[in-house]
């Protein structure tokens, strides 16, 4: 009986690690290919996470080591492949909870010796409120009322989301992070015959099932339907529009026109053409107008809120990698 328990365990987290493994490096590579994601997650959700992580780590270690040597030798392998799965998982979490820090917050920086001092202060503050949490985390572990509340990990990002003006796009941070992590306390109260005894819980396990779903569901809503969709009209702060109209200049004289400073081509000109085209065509009447004097061309661009113009498609392939301004590197929203 007791094997069959701890078998049932392991057929459970096993899964559950590698699952968590999977998506965890899925989720930093696409961090590498496109930093942009670093702005829509939420240093205190990965966090949270990381706590879920570490403390699932400590629970089928210590379980291996109590078994270490008991009646059956063999008990202790129940444990230790789940403990070393969720020991890389957390490893592998923690860098990527250093890697958003560093595009977020890291490249912020001027020089080296304000990083270094940016990096310790982070550092410091993680770990004073990491092992915080796993101390609360230690004791109220199997706790009904803690889970329920630990089970809101969603949250942090919901709220980041909503300040931010952009929600999470990634699925599998959303789907491959957290609800896996859950898994394991349902199991403890809703398993009859989990090896720790525990009295089964149908009320619980529906309510953390409810809270987390419910949060999913808001999260994805938040990437389908604007990441303020809750928020009343009244409170929310105006948008910038960046596609826009302009008058771009051109000078007969120095035959100079005004440029996007990405593509470093005019303005009025294609920049996914070979050749060079003007967005608009005149006529050979208008053309002879142009050489006598100075006019203006009437095009649809792209602007910041900084007032810097751009080609639609030089400047939404650049916010694809960073949200700042090309030429004077201030911070820009996401395109609404």
């Amino acid at each position: 009986g007791d094997v069959y328990k701890r078998q049932a365990y392991t057929a459970l987290a096993t899964p559950v690690a590698v699952a968590l493994l999977f998506s965890t490096h899925r989720l930093l590579l696409r961090l590498m290919s496109s930093p942009v994601i670093s702005r829509q997650i939420s240093l205190l959700a990965v966090g949270i996470s990381l706590l879920w992580g570490c403390s699932l780590y400590s629970l089928n270690s210590s379980l291996a080591v109590n078994f270490y040597g008991a009646i059956n030798f063999g008990d202790f392998y129940f444990f230790l492949l789940p403990g070393v799965l969720f020991l890389f998982q957390f490893f592998m979490e923690f860098n990527l909870l250093l890697r958003l820090w560093d595009t977020r917050i890291g490249s912020t920086f001027a020089n080296r010796r304000d990083y270094l001092h940016g990096i310790v202060i982070f550092l410091v503050k993680f770990v004073v409120l990491f092992f915080g949490g796993l101390y609360l985390f230690g004791h109220f572990l199997l706790d009904n009322t803690a889970i329920v509340i630990a089970s809101l990990f969603y949250l942090p990002q919901i709220y980041h989301s909503a300040v931010r003006g952009a929600a999470a796009q990634d699925l599998i941070y959303l789907f491959g992070l957290f609800p896996p992590k859950i898994l394991i306390a349902i199991y403890f109260r809703g398993c009859p015959r989990n090896f720790f005894e525990l009295k089964p819980s149908p009320t619980f396990c529906i309510v953390v099932t409810l809270t987390v779903v419910i949060q999913l569901a808001i999260a994805l809503a938040q990437r389908s339907f604007g990441s303020r969709f809750f928020v009343p009209k009244c409170l929310l702060p105006p948008r910038h529009e960046y596609f826009v109209t302009v008058n771009v200049s051109n000078d007969a004289e120095t035959g100079e026109k005004e440029k996007c400073p990405i593509c470093m081509n005019n303005l009025d000109e294609d920049p996914s053409m070979q050749t060079t085209a003007p967005l608009l065509t005149e006529s050979s009447k208008a053309s002879e107008v142009q050489k006598k004097k100075k006019i203006n061309i009437r095009i649809r661009v792209m602007k910041t809120p900084c007032s810097h113009y751009f080609h639609e498609r030089c400047l939404t392939s650049w916010m694809r990698i960073k949200l700042e301004c090309p030429t004077c590197r201030t911070a820009i929203p996401e395109i609404n």
